[in-house]
């Protein structure tokens, strides 16, 4: 299927150098959004290609001074409300100030090829931290760590992922490896093969955003996976229908996979997916996002009541 990229020459007295590049943009534009289509170069996408420029000269900057840091979590038992764990999740807070939000920043870091640096610095940080409330006396937490397929690929990972673990002596129990379904889909022979080997070190590995790809159900039944965690979307759907969020709790309980809801903001939200039998959530009901010194503040008040 080809895509076309084009740009207007009437009347225009721009090099011809300067047109190429405008029309290699427009193809850029037309292969990533357009797929098959032709995408006449316009002074938006031109603005749009400097502003993609502009912030990947800034993430580079940031990943070398280490300005990228981690928010965790925390994740719930729904029918006794303790606290089981956290996920990590990865921030950018730019020269400016301003956090930029990771649907932004998280696709160019993996088309530039700065994730596996990215990954293998959330992946040393979380354990870390981990470590240290291990040490405070709260070993029973479990850590999810989100990774992207740049690190899945990369021939050292598993290598890499014990070393972590062995340097922080954690128990690789504590670990759950979350993919998302869309890359589970896309290479299914060699993420159920390196997942598999995630699963022999005794670390867990979790679907996430499940439900808003388009993987087939023999995708999910072949991942050696441990929990299913049900999009945010059909969480915040479901005051007006719940079939969806309770669908995916019948199928993860038939697969014998744990469950976990994601953005549960209501009560009402939290007690249909006790009904149906969903273990765990996470949310703003709970708790917000937070930085390690608040997370560790939440803990040990959460212990103490």
């Amino acid at each position: 299927m080809a895509s076309v990229g084009l740009v207007k020459v009437d009347h225009c007295e721009t090099e011809l150098s300067s047109l190429y590049k405008d029309a290699q943009l427009a193809l850029k534009q037309a292969k990533h959004h357009h797929r098959g289509a032709a995408v006449t170069f316009s002074t938006s996408i031109g603005q749009s290609a400097r502003d993609r420029i502009q912030m990947l000269a800034e993430l580079r900057e940031s990943v070398a001074n280490s300005a990228l840091f981690l928010m965790y979590q925390p994740k719930y038992h729904l029918e006794t409300g303790t606290l089981t764990g956290m996920e990590a999740l990865l921030r950018w807070k730019n020269k400016h100030g301003s956090l930029v939000p990771p649907d932004m920043f998280i696709p160019l870091a993996e088309q530039s090829g700065l994730m596996v640096v990215i990954g293998s610095t959330v992946l040393e940080q979380a354990c870390q931290h981990l470590a240290e409330l291990k040490q405070r006396g709260h070993a029973t937490l479990s850590m999810a760590i989100n990774i992207s397929p740049a690190q899945l690929e990369e021939a050292n990972f598993i290598a890499l992922l014990k070393g972590t673990l062995n340097r922080y002596q954690l128990s690789p129990q504590q670990i759950e490896i979350e993919v998302t379904e869309t890359m589970a889909a896309n290479d299914l022979e060699f993420m159920c093969d390196i997942l598999a080997q995630v699963r022999a070190l005794g670390c867990k590995v979790a679907i996430d955003d499940f439900g808003t790809g388009f993987s087939s159900l023999s995708v999910l039944h072949r991942l050696p996976a441990t929990r299913l965690k049900i999009d945010r979307t059909f969480v915040n759907a479901m005051e007006d229908d719940d079939s969806i969020a309770k669908m995916i709790v019948n199928l993860g309980q038939t697969l014998g996979m744990d469950i976990t809801a994601e953005g549960i903001e209501t009560e009402l939200q939290k007690q249909k997916l006790q009904q149906f039998g969903c273990e765990e959530g996470q949310g703003w009901l709970f708790a917000k996002a937070l930085e390690f010194p608040d997370l560790l503040r939440l803990i040990e008040n959460h212990e103490q009541s």
